[in-house]
């Protein structure tokens, strides 16, 4: 198998276990998993930014993301927000009373934390920083 094809197996497969520990974390909450990565990237630097932005961010198309921020607002999680000056413009944010349950049940985080625990500290930096260069390298990718 080439390198290409391993490295994308496996990042697809450490995607999937990722999604599956988040979502089985928040399972009684009754969130899906991509319900939960939106939270997630709306609390986490996303936040009162405009739906469409968010939608292309997360590489969701907009018809989709409108549906999965629609049971979000159904479900009390965030709330949407028209710009006085420009009531075409909705922002989206974490309601004030989910946000303190999303800190304390934050799966990704404690999952990550517990697995990278097991290593050894400066394998761990390394890799870190491998996964930042391919990062930046496809984010440049993206930008051409």
């Amino acid at each position: 198998m080439s390198n290409e094809n391993e490295l994308l197996r496996s990042l697809f497969h450490i995607k999937k276990m990722l999604f599956a520990e988040i979502g089985k974390s928040f399972m009684a909450s009754g969130l899906t998993s991509i319900e939960v990565m939106v939270l997630y990237r709306i609390k986490h630097g996303m936040e009162n930014q405009k739906i469409s932005e968010l939608a292309n961010e997360m590489g969701i198309p907009a018809s989709t993301f409108t549906g999965i921020i629609d049971r979000l607002v159904e479900k009390n999680y965030i709330e949407r927000e028209r710009n006085e000056e420009d009531r075409r413009i909705v922002t989206i944010k974490i309601r004030d009373n989910k946000s303190q349950t999303m800190k304390e049940a934050n799966p990704a985080a404690k999952y990550m934390q517990e697995v990278l625990s097991e290593m050894e500290p400066e394998w761990a930096d390394d890799f870190i920083q491998k996964l930042h260069y391919l990062e930046r390298k496809l984010e440049q990718k993206q930008v051409k």
